[in-house]
């Protein structure tokens, strides 16, 4: 039980015009933090102390509360719960008023539902079953009634009567109405097997299933009509007894299927098709269609036919031949006509096919060969033909022959061998002949018939040019070879004793080995080893650029040594070299301290001004980046051990702190300083320090510091 609030400043203190001390506010402000501590605060019970009762809640106060009654302010504007937050149980002594269930209602016990008294109830007494009990009666009044019961339907009464449009009762395995009289008034559509014991006296009965079975042993079931009437059934499968004085379709066309059609005299089908008709000995058939029909079946038979219409004319005979004969005393043979009758007919249809099948291994049906017709051309005066032969290899199917207007193509396996044009001939691959006479020859590789023997190319007057042609090895024993240029697309080795020039000799990008003697050469490429220029008096060279490991030479070099380049100056042992002639350092020269550059005062002044170095947990000093860097801390950081340093040197790095300031600095143990002093960076933000680090070794450094540069 809570104190509530009780004022502390007994003595009123905190008045206008005395003096209040912090002692005064101190002690009531503990009084109003005792008054509404979560615990020992007053509680609203409406005892003394307490504070008065709440009975409104909400920000609007929409939610009110009495001694009789939880209610919300106004009618329907307060949920309680929602669909993401819901309560628990809820426990209700007395009457629920609910306009409606917006989701489903479970009841998770046979509890029932009842309706005016106990009496009159639903209920699930079982798992799986659903009672619907009434102590006087249940009434089901609607235009469909639909009971589906996948086992079984019982309706056990002594009397049944179901007003309904329609009735509708469907169940899987029986239905069963027991009851000494049955009433319906109305459609009724029953779904399933059902039993009639006595006589079913209906004015129109639709059956939505395949069977009527008289359950009395050789028990006939008779449909009689009334008077003058008449039975007429609109489609019958009958599979027994006779059908006498019986006209199928009388009023209109209507289809039978028989297993045996038997007749004494003339069966005349009229404007009918006659399907699956089992052997007919003598047949006109002046229309219509005839399909899977086998004439002839048991002996052979003559059948004389205007058109045959069909999709496939199978022959069944062990020999499977189809002959085709013509008695034209012209000497005209008979033809066969594939026609490809199509009112859209465009260039590349196919005009016609024929499929060469047999099984394979495994009884399937292949196709081995085919011949395929196409219009390659449609355009009426120009039409072209193509006719393509196909072959399966390996069980993939290919065109080893096409014939086309164009000439003849083979192929192998899909790849073109030879074509003809006309022009002539021209294959693809290796062509293997004693003798080929022809006037001009173009070939990738000409060699002898059995590759190792030497082969013979002649003419009438023992002299044969080959044109734009590349020989992989030749052996010319006489005659000129003019305008040849030898390894043209690749490097190739040739052997000569002598060659003989009236004019230029031009090696591109070739080794000339063992070349003897040359008296004047113009080389424009590629390297001259081992050999002596001028071995037996003196030679000028003429060269834009001569590299080598060693140059001799016999009286020195003249000039200002432009064109000498990569040489150190350990190998430039008496002389000098231009300065204009050394290549001139850069920056990065400069932090790396490169060698045999020149370093002038312009490439000192920018290598000197200041680098960036990039902040991190860990700030990386390379040495061969810089000879004065500059970082801004942007935490607190822990300057890295250097990277590429030289011993001797000296380098200069800026630290300043970011907008935030206070960002220390620690040091990698490689770091001394002198005496152990401790290096303190300037803590306002903005502020300047330098730090100035000497390289003793690789692995030891001294560091000093300047501070707070302002």
């Amino acid at each position: 039980m809570g104190t509530g609030y009780i004022r502390n400043d007994t003595s009123n203190n905190i008045a206008s015009g005395n003096v209040v001390t912090a002692a005064d506010f101190d002690g009531e402000y503990d009084a109003i933090e005792a008054a509404f501590n979560a615990t020992t605060g007053h509680t609203h019970d409406g005892t003394a102390s307490e504070g008065a009762p709440i009975t409104q809640l909400g920000p609007a106060q929409d939610f009110i509360a009495s001694a009789t009654e939880i209610k919300a302010k106004t009618t329907n504007t307060l949920d309680i719960g929602t669909s993401g937050v819901q309560f628990k149980d809820m426990y209700l002594d007395g009457l629920a008023y609910i306009d409606g269930f917006g989701e489903s209602t479970l009841f998770a016990t046979t509890t029932k539902v009842q309706f005016r008294d106990t009496g009159l109830y639903i209920n699930s007494s079982v798992d799986g079953q659903l009672d619907i009990v009434g102590d006087t009666e249940v009434q089901v009044a609607a235009p469909t009634i639909d009971l589906d019961a996948s086992t079984a339907a019982t309706l056990d009464t002594a009397l049944f009567s179901l007003t309904a449009t329609t009735l509708d009762i469907d169940a899987a395995t029986a239905v069963t109405i027991d009851t000494a009289n049955i009433t319906v008034t109305g459609a009724v559509a029953l779904v399933g097997a059902v039993n009639v014991t006595g006589d079913l006296d209906v004015d129109n009965l639709t059956l939505n299933g395949n069977t009527i079975v008289s359950s009395n042993t050789n028990g006939d079931i008779n449909l009689t009509p009334n008077g003058t009437g008449t039975v007429v059934i609109s489609k019958t499968d009958i599979n027994d007894g006779t059908l006498d004085s019986v006209v199928i379709g009388g009023a209109s066309a209507a289809a039978a299927t028989v297993t045996d059609l038997t007749a004494s005299g003339t069966v005349t089908f009229t404007g009918a098709t006659v399907a699956d008709g089992g052997a007919v000995t003598t047949v006109d058939i002046n229309g219509g269609t005839v399909d899977g029909t086998i004439i002839g079946g048991a002996s052979a038979a003559a059948g004389t036919f205007t058109n045959i219409a069909g999709t496939s004319i199978q022959l069944s005979d062990t020999t499977s031949s189809v002959q085709i004969t013509s008695t034209d005393a012209t000497g005209a043979g008979p033809y066969i006509y594939l026609t490809h009758d199509s009112a859209s007919t465009a260039d590349g249809d196919e005009t016609g096919e024929i499929f060469f099948r047999g099984r394979d291994s495994a009884n399937n049906i292949t196709t081995y060969s085919r011949i395929r017709g196409i219009s390659s051309d449609v355009t009426d005066g120009t039409e072209d033909g193509s006719l393509l032969f196909y072959n399966t290899t390996a069980g993939v199917d290919n065109i080893d022959l096409r014939l086309t207007n164009g000439g003849v193509t083979l192929a192998y396996l899909g790849d073109t061998k030879l074509v003809t044009s006309a022009t002539g001939v021209t294959v693809t691959g290796e062509v293997a002949a004693t003798t080929i006479d022809a006037t001009n020859i173009e070939v990738t590789t000409l060699k002898a018939k059995d590759g190792t023997s030497a082969g013979s190319i002649a003419d009438t007057t023992g002299v044969v040019t080959l044109a734009s042609s590349v020989l992989t090895t030749a052996d010319i024993n006489g005659g000129t070879a003019d305008g040849v240029v030898i390894g043209g697309a690749s490097a190739a080795a040739a052997t000569f004793t002598d060659i003989t020039g009236s004019g230029t000799i031009t090696f591109t990008g070739a080794t000339v080995a063992n070349g003897g003697t040359v008296t004047t050469v113009d080389i424009n490429g590629g390297t001259i080893d081992g050999a002596v220029i001028g071995g037996a008096s003196a030679a000028a060279i003429t060269g834009t650029t001569v590299n080598g490991t060693t140059i001799t030479a016999s009286t020195g070099f003249s000039g200002d040594g432009g064109s000498i380049t990569g040489m150190s100056a350990t190998q430039l042992t008496s002389g000098t070299v231009p300065a204009a002639r050394l290549s001139e350092a850069t920056a990065a020269n400069i932090h790396a301290g490169a060698a045999n550059v020149l370093i002038t005062p312009a490439v000192m002044e920018t290598a000197s001004e200041e680098v960036t170095l990039t902040d991190a947990a860990t700030i990386a000093v390379d040495w061969s980046t810089f000879l004065t860097g500059v970082v801004t801390l942007g935490g607190n950081r822990t300057l890295g051990a250097p990277t590429n340093a030289e011993p001797g040197t000296w380098r200069t790095i800026r630290v300043v702190q970011d907008g935030t300031g206070s960002r220390t600095l620690a040091y990698n143990a490689v770091y001394l300083t002198a005496d152990n002093e401790t290096i303190t960076l300037s803590t306002g933000a903005g502020s300047k320090d330098t730090l100035y680090i000497y390289c003793e070794t690789t692995s030891l450094f001294h560091v000093s510091a300047a501070y707070n540069w302002s």
